[in-house]
């Protein structure tokens, strides 16, 4: 760039009052106080756009809801998701994987006062059975351990004997799709 140029943009200034400011001011919260709901980001993995009407309208049927759940697209195939009743949030959550037309659909909790598109969509929840391990019981640290292996260990189906339904090991897990 010409010399003389960068001189000249390095001598402008902004006024305070033109400054774009980063962070609210202490006393200003950003979400409102009156929201006592509970969020997920979703994004569905597939190349091709989603509609957005059709996916509230099928994700609503398909949750089987106690109470009412907002959408919202967010664009690029990601979706924010409101809850009001804390036990269909934590159903949807322990239920997952969720499809839409065949194809995953990732959920994430969204946390108070973060940013949607800071988080971080590469993990996929997956209920896991671990078959061919010598049975007599499993214990935990055991589920801890392969949970771990395979991704992000959530939690296991095992009694407080460490007895499974069958002579699988079954667990819960987060599974990177990247």
């Amino acid at each position: 760039m010409d010399p003389e140029l960068l001189q000249l943009l390095g001598s402008i200034s902004l006024t305070e009052q033109e400054k774009p400011f980063s962070t609210l001011p202490p006393e200003m919260k950003p979400t409102n106080p009156a929201d006592e709901g509970l969020y997920l980001v979703g994004k569905v993995l597939t190349l091709r756009p989603v509609n957005p009407e059709a996916f509230t309208r099928t994700m609503k049927v398909a949750f089987s809801l106690i109470q009412n759940m907002e959408i919202k697209s967010l664009g690029q195939n990601r979706f924010t998701f409101r809850f009001t009743d804390p036990s269909d949030f934590n159903r949807i959550l322990k239920e997952s994987p969720w499809y839409y037309e065949h194809h995953l659909l990732l959920l994430t909790p969204l946390q108070r006062n973060q940013q949607w598109d800071k988080v971080d969509m590469n993990w996929a929840t997956f209920q896991v059975q671990v078959r061919g391990i010598p049975y007599v019981s499993y214990t935990e640290e055991l589920a801890h351990i392969i949970g771990n292996r395979i991704g992000r260990f959530i939690d296991s189906d095992l009694s407080q004997e460490g007895l499974s339904k069958d002579l699988a090991l079954r667990l819960r897990a987060m599974i990177d799709t990247h």
